[in-house]
């Protein structure tokens, strides 16, 4: 079993680019609050996470989950895998999602998951344009 990553930074955008030559990234547009015109609409989502204590091969999952109540609702997500074997170094993240569906204004997370285990979120709040 690997070490259980530890979260530096979990951000939320409009888009993520990521300079070939030295592999800067640049986040644009970061936001926690959504307004949107009408129901059901999409947004492209740029998800930038920060990690820290890895030690071997992880597989990480994004989630995309409305929070309704006591329910959760799955509207998407993105994997992938990244090895490191220097647990002082940081892993920066960077994952330009397809377009996430929002069905209805609230509140949803993106969880961030290592090897199955969660370890992290970022929450948006989505609502009517006023």
């Amino acid at each position: 079993m690997n070490n259980i990553p530890s979260v530096l930074a979990i951000l939320l955008c409009d888009g993520i680019i990521i300079e070939q030559g030295t592999g800067k990234k640049t986040l644009v547009g970061l936001f926690n609050n959504l307004n949107a015109a009408s129901f059901p609409t999409v947004q492209p989502v740029g998800f930038y996470a920060s990690l820290t204590d890895l030690d071997g091969h992880y597989r990480f999952d994004i989630r995309v989950v409305r929070l309704a109540g006591e329910t959760e609702e799955l509207m998407g997500g993105a994997e992938a895998e990244f090895e490191s074997h220097d647990r002082l170094a940081t892993l920066e993240m960077a994952v330009n999602l397809p377009p996430v569906p929002f069905t209805g204004p609230g509140r949803y997370e993106f969880q961030l998951f290592a090897d199955g285990i969660y370890i992290g979120r970022a929450t948006l709040n989505v609502q009517p344009r006023p």
